[in-house]
């Protein structure tokens, strides 16, 4: 397991650590349990995503398509904070609100309800399970509405 293993180091040792790890994954057939926050590591170094908010998974699936399609609305606000080349930052998705306490949840609320986008009286009344569409996972009430129609397979 890889707990932020380049958090604290400078850029330039950053790339040599993440070059070895991508070395070691192609050379010798390694995986890893690589726990970031950074989401272009991630990007870079993982096949797979697990996304979590308040201990929780939202969503999970390959990384490309997690990251060029986000189903979850956390993940959306997250692909969106991540700058890139050309870009304002005026059309990203800014969250309102606070989050709510991790401590001792209610666990008929979902865990993101008071910062979605989305958030209806089902999201303050009903924990969405985590729900399967083909090889991706994802705990919203209104995934569907970001997946193309015949993608739909629950």
């Amino acid at each position: 397991m890889l707990d932020e293993p380049t958090a604290a180091l400078d850029v330039s040792v950053q790339v040599v650590i993440l070059q070895l790890l991508q070395r070691l994954k192609k050379d010798f057939g390694m995986s890893y349990l690589f726990v970031s926050h950074d989401l272009s590591v991630v990007r870079l170094l993982c096949d797979r995503v697990l996304v979590m908010y308040l201990g929780k998974v939202v969503e999970s699936g390959p990384a490309m398509d997690v990251f060029e399609r986000p189903l979850h609305p956390y993940t959306q606000a997250l692909v969106a904070a991540v700058p890139r080349l050309h870009e304002n930052g005026s059309e990203r998705l800014r969250l309102a609100g606070e989050p709510r306490s991790p401590i001792d949840p209610d666990p008929n609320v979902c865990r993101f309800y008071g910062r979605c986008p989305r958030g209806t009286d089902a999201c303050k009344t009903t924990m969405p399970a985590l729900r399967r569409f083909g090889d991706r996972r994802v705990a919203c009430h209104y995934a569907e509405e970001f997946l193309p129609q015949s993608k739909i397979a629950s």
